[in-house]
């Protein structure tokens, strides 16, 4: 003779027996048993009440917060927003004001709080500057400094056209470097 056993999670007992204290609940199950079609979505298995599959939660504030909890603190993808907070419970889940409770719950997590994520947009992809029409109508310029003396110079200025990719090299002599810093070209 085989037996199998199945044993029965707390939680899914705690969530049968809060429907016996919930008026709101009872009013349900009425309907259900009446076969009324406003409730066409919800079927009742195993004493749970069920909304196309999910296990419909009462009004039982105690229960919310466990499910919440369960689902929002847990170890591996915990505290990860309203969002995903409630894409993971809508998966299994379902009761009056789902959004407003994750909201909420999300809102006073204090880990969520400290590790806010930032809201900005990404930059996208970088745009290239723009041809210019014509050799040497625009250029860049740029002090090479810092150098060991040669021909009583010690720093080089490179100009390069944009274009074409042609550039001067002049060198510089420490007289031209002026207190501003501009080599002469203030």
């Amino acid at each position: 003779m085989a037996a199998i056993s199945v044993g029965i999670p707390s939680w899914i007992e705690q969530i049968v027996h809060s429907y016996e204290d919930d008026a709101e609940i009872q009013a349900l199950l009425q309907k259900i048993e009446n076969g009324d079609h406003s409730v066409a979505e919800l079927s009742v298995q195993d004493g749970l009440i069920r909304c196309t599959g999910r296990i419909w939660l009462g009004t039982d504030p105690t229960i919310r917060q466990m499910i919440l909890r369960s689902v929002h603190d847990s170890v591996v993808g915990g505290h990860s927003g309203v969002r995903a907070t409630h894409h993971r419970l809508h998966r299994n889940f379902a009761w009056k004001g789902m959004q407003k409770s994750v909201e909420d719950y999300v809102g006073k997590c204090s880990v969520c709080k400290q590790a806010k994520s930032e809201r900005v947009r990404y930059p996208g992809l970088l745009q290239p500057l723009p041809v210019p029409k014509q050799a040497w109508h625009t250029i860049t310029m740029d002090f090479i400094e810092g150098l060991p003396q040669s021909k009583n110079s010690n720093c080089i200025l490179v100009v390069v056209d944009q274009l074409t990719r042609y550039a001067h090299f002049l060198a510089l002599k420490p007289s031209v470097y002026c207190t501003s810093g501009c080599y002469g070209f203030c």
